[in-house]
């Protein structure tokens, strides 16, 4: 089901910037996926070029779809979910972290495996910030991002946005957006807090994606769409 969204998506984005996406930020809401019953997560791993492998129904693993069968470059993901996700969709958490490392441990040339490049450049950052060897290996493939356990609200970034009247400078809400929904999750990690790496995964992100598969609200109806589809977008222009 996720390939022929991930085709679409790639296709609207060839077409208007003559090339493919190297990375896609997605911002992710359980009650969205219970709606659309997971195609955004489906579009995910249709980007990736993995296969879902299920067992009664449920995913259990993963299967690597060919370079020659998938037909164009492997797209690289950095993930938001919402701290509500985080709670109530634990599992996918894990296998979004498997998808991802799998992918970035593909012994594929680095122009068709954008996961694997971008991993490749974390690394080299990380070890100049100080990480040793294996921590900067490990958390190299890392690109799932959350508020800090037992919160929630995108960062917290409602109340920024409401005392506007103290800042003058957009940065500062990135900064906050950075700082609350810089938790790593998966691969053992549980919300282990790492501002430096949700930056060097947000620098490069060409396009940020999130599922409204409803009219039951609209993007001005509340605060939810733009703590957290607003603030990623602001992040990654305020990182270039």
């Amino acid at each position: 089901r996720g390939m022929e969204p991930a085709k679409t998506f790639l296709q609207m984005y060839n077409d208007s910037h003559g090339k493919y996406p190297q990375k896609v930020g997605f911002v992710l809401w359980s009650v969205e996926t219970m709606r659309h019953q997971g195609i955004f997560e489906a579009q995910i791993y249709g980007l990736l070029g993995v296969k879902p492998v299920r067992s009664s129904g449920r995913i259990t693993g993963f299967e690597v779809i060919p370079l020659e069968e998938l037909g164009r470059p492997r797209i690289d993901v950095v993930l938001a979910p919402s701290g509500l996700y985080r709670d109530t969709l634990p599992n996918h958490v894990e296998l979004f972290d498997e998808a991802t490392r799998t992918v970035a441990e593909l012994d594929e040339p680095n122009d068709m495996n954008y996961g694997k490049a971008r991993s490749e450049a974390i690394y080299a950052a990380l070890l100049e910030k100080g990480y040793d060897n294996d921590t900067a290996q490990f958390l190299s493939k890392s690109r799932i991002f959350i508020d800090a356990l037992g919160t929630y609200g995108g960062g917290g970034i409602a109340g920024v946005v409401g005392a506007s009247y103290t800042w003058e400078n957009e940065s500062k809400v990135a900064d906050r957006y950075i700082s609350g929904q810089g938790y790593v999750y998966g691969g053992g990690l549980w919300g282990e807090p790492n501002e430096d790496l949700f930056r060097l995964n947000l620098v490069d992100v060409d396009a940020a994606l999130h599922s409204d598969s409803s009219n039951l609200y609209g993007l001005m109806y509340n605060d939810d769409m733009f703590q957290y589809f607003g603030a990623m977008a602001l992040a990654v222009r305020s990182l270039r």
